[in-house]
């Protein structure tokens, strides 16, 4: 299997196409709080073999926090609120959504433009470190149910591996 190695978007793309990857996802931004473009940009960087620091980390959310702030958020929270505004305002939530998948492509482009990262082979092993390394950094301790989404970020990043409890 060909695991999209060349940008972020790409890798990202991918993998989010993948069963469960959307809900492991979103489990890990409501309950925990942290940024999906972060934890997929975790796992990239392990399938470019590059093992994250607190520093790169650090750089990474700095370069994208503001559009994160001022542009994804609040068109999340828009497209949020528009499910519950009936259904004359479902093609508007629609419409929403496009931007704020726009949004967050344009976020990755900032991780990615914020932190160089080499290639070397890919490593399931270096894509945990560098979720652990994430969470540590976003100061988040994983419940079961966010350890069982991280195993299913895992599994689907790097096929080939068995991520067992």
């Amino acid at each position: 299997m060909d695991i999209p190695t060349q940008t972020l978007p790409a890798f990202s793309g991918w993998l989010y196409a993948g069963d469960d990857v959307p809900a492991a996802c979103l489990h890990l931004q409501d309950e925990l709080g942290l940024d999906v473009n972060m934890l997929l940009w975790c796992l990239y960087a392990g399938v470019r073999g590059t093992a994250l620091t607190s520093e790169m980390i650090a750089t990474a959310d700095a370069a994208c926090a503001p559009w994160r702030a001022h542009v994804v958020h609040p068109l999340r929270e828009v497209r949020r609120w528009l499910k519950t505004a009936g259904p004359q305002a479902q093609a508007l939530r629609k419409q929403i959504l496009a931007q704020e998948i726009d949004s967050e492509w344009h976020q990755q482009g900032l991780i990615e433009a914020a932190v160089s990262l080499d290639r070397q082979p890919a490593s399931s092993w270096i894509g945990a470190s560098n979720l652990a390394a994430y969470m540590r950094w976003a100061q988040v301790t994983p419940t079961v149910e966010a350890t069982q989404a991280v195993r299913t970020l895992l599994a689907s990043a790097y096929p080939a591996v068995s991520v067992s409890a």
